[in-house]
């Protein structure tokens, strides 16, 4: 039975150091390593519904750039500023596009597997 435990333990303790690097990014020229891409963009509408926002831009070549992010927090994996959405003080229904961050640029940043995981001010 203590083999038994010691084995669990010594795998446990591996898992928790590989899941460490994991998070910490490390080095980007290690193999393996996440690698992240950037896409310039301009804000220029947000549509929110129950579970979900719809964040819609344009492109250096004027194509049109959505991005749906779960308004879950289980399922929240995309990170973004805040203002992106009007305040909903004072207003009826659910928030749209902030106007004054209308016309903004922004970077959608996606991990190496084309995934979205930030919509980042350019600034």
């Amino acid at each position: 039975m203590k083999k038994l435990t010691v084995v669990f333990l010594l795998f446990a303790l591996i898992a928790a150091c590989n899941q460490s690097q994991t998070q910490s990014g490390g080095d980007s020229s290690q193999p393996g390593s996440s690698v992240e891409t950037a896409e310039k963009v301009i804000f220029e509408n947000a549509t929110m519904y129950a579970a979900s926002t719809d964040f819609y831009f344009k492109n250096e070549n004027g194509e049109e750039v959505s991005v749906r992010v779960s308004n879950l927090p289980e399922e929240q994996t995309v990170k973004f500023p805040d203002n992106l959405l009007e305040s909903d003080t004072g207003i009826e229904g659910p928030p749209g596009a902030n106007p004054d961050m209308v016309g903004k640029v922004f970077f959608i940043v996606k991990n190496e597997k084309g995934e979205v995981t930030e919509i980042r001010p350019a600034e």
